[in-house]
């Protein structure tokens, strides 16, 4: 087949896969869960199907022939294993929830046809995608693919969740960094063993999350440190264990490379994505000393308009002055509060502080802190500006494409993070 035509089969890949998300998104707003849950069925078996008829005719058949790789499999199902070790040792530490799921066997059977027809087809057109692309350009291929499959694990609602309440940083660090982590590792598993290796390494995961009465329930950081650093770090163990000779006929490393670097070189590229996630991924939790925050009020106009992002360092506040900015949280609500001090007061150890916006007329309800208190070092203006772009963004096309009405239930199961209960089952439908 020419060049041309296999680029045209690759964006016909691709053009299925983004038409079932939105196929799939639109019926679960306007279908009853039942018909919604059989609509989905369908769509992503059709995905997988399509695929295997492409790859026939492309390469006869190598992706639908299960040509087993043992060792690759292997790797990915110890991947795996050590992944769902590390979540569930984070349970003893921050506790154990149960499942939001359903556990009746009716609704057992539909989540497995649910999760297993929507992983196939993730799994074979990522092996298909993958598999297509040029072996000069395999890494960015790579890239790319994994960035196809991080966007569409995610439904609208979960987007304009996020965006609406400005936790970005939470959402980007905590969900998309570890769900890229894992689509990369994913990917690469599937170029080296096609579909079977890919999907030996994420089925665990998902029947896991789908499956389990009981599940770890760390904080979102804590999780995202996990699914970060274990798929990370499983790709720099995964491309030392490949043959050099492997690597070539992928296209990862060249043999005029062998000469100037050696073969451990090629890990360099993992290695620097893992530090550049994992500095992305704490950046949010404050536990680098320092804390990121959009703006996204004008109660500090003009000394802080919407869009600008506030830098806070954790504080003492007895070093607390009147006149600084400090930003803060009120017990029970999550959402964070940049004002200034216009005054200070001790009441026996703890510091009654009293702020006010710029903008306001009236002060704060008044504060008592016996901690930190975060105080603005830092501010940058305007480039918060991108996330709330991103909100209006994903609301209009969420209003547009969904009728006005709220993203009822993720298109792929892949990076759900359910929302545990410690004491009582959850009543009713089969997804949070």
């Amino acid at each position: 087949m020419s060049a041309y035509g296999l680029a045209a089969m690759w964006l016909l890949a691709l053009t299925m896969v983004l038409g079932a998300y939105a196929v799939v998104s639109a019926f679960g707003r306007f279908l009853p869960e039942m018909q919604y849950y059989l609509a989905s069925v369908i769509a992503w078996s059709a995905v997988t199907a399509a695929v295997i008829l492409m790859d026939r005719r492309m390469r006869g058949g190598n992706l639908a022939s299960f040509r087993l790789n043992k060792r690759v499999i292997l790797n990915a199902l110890y991947l795996a294993a050590l992944q769902l070790a590390a979540l569930i040792s984070t349970g003893f530490f921050m506790g154990f929830g149960r499942t939001p799921y359903s556990l009746a066997p009716f609704y057992i059977l539909v989540n497995t046809a649910f999760l297993g027809t929507s992983i196939v087809a993730f799994e074979f057109a990522r092996a298909y995608l993958v598999k297509s692309c040029s072996r000069k350009r395999i890494l960015l291929g790579l890239v790319l693919v994994s960035v196809l499959f991080t966007a569409i694990s995610f439904n609208f609602a979960a987007y304009t969740t996020a965006l609406q309440g400005m936790r970005f940083f939470e959402f980007f660090g905590g969900r998309v960094i570890p769900a890229f982590a894992i689509n990369l590792a994913a990917s690469y598993l599937a170029l080296l063993g096609g579909p079977t290796a890919s999907l030996a390494y994420m089925f665990p995961l998902q029947a896991f999350q789908w499956l389990s009465p009981i599940l770890p329930n760390p904080d979102w950081a804590v999780r995202g440190l996990v699914n970060t650093a274990i798929p990370a770090l499983g790709l720099l163990f995964l491309n030392e264990g490949v043959r050099t000779g492997v690597l070539i006929r992928y296209g990862l490393i060249r043999k005029a490379d062998l000469r100037k670097f050696p073969k451990k070189s090629s890990a360099l590229p993992w290695m620097l994505v893992l530090i550049v996630a994992m500095t992305i991924l704490w950046i949010p939790t404050g536990l680098l000393g320092f804390k990121p925050t959009v703006v996204a009020s004008s109660s500090m106009s003009p000394t802080l308009e919407i869009g600008d992002v506030v830098i806070a360092v954790p504080s003492d506040p007895s070093g607390i002055r009147v006149g600084d900015l400090v930003q803060y949280t009120r017990i029970g609500d999550r959402i964070s509060i940049t004002h200034r001090v216009v005054s200070i007061e001790t009441s026996g150890n703890a510091y009654i502080i009293t702020t006010k916006g710029d903008a306001n007329n009236i002060v704060d309800d008044p504060i008592s802190v016996t901690g930190k208190i975060g105080k603005v070092v830092q501010v940058i203006p305007k480039i918060g500006w991108v996330t709330i772009y991103l909100k209006d963004l994903v609301s209009n096309l969420l209003q547009f494409g969904r009728g006005g009405g709220a993203a009822q239930a993720s298109v792929s199961p892949i990076f759900l993070e359910p929302q545990l209960t410690r004491m009582q089952n959850i009543e009713g439908g089969w997804m949070p």
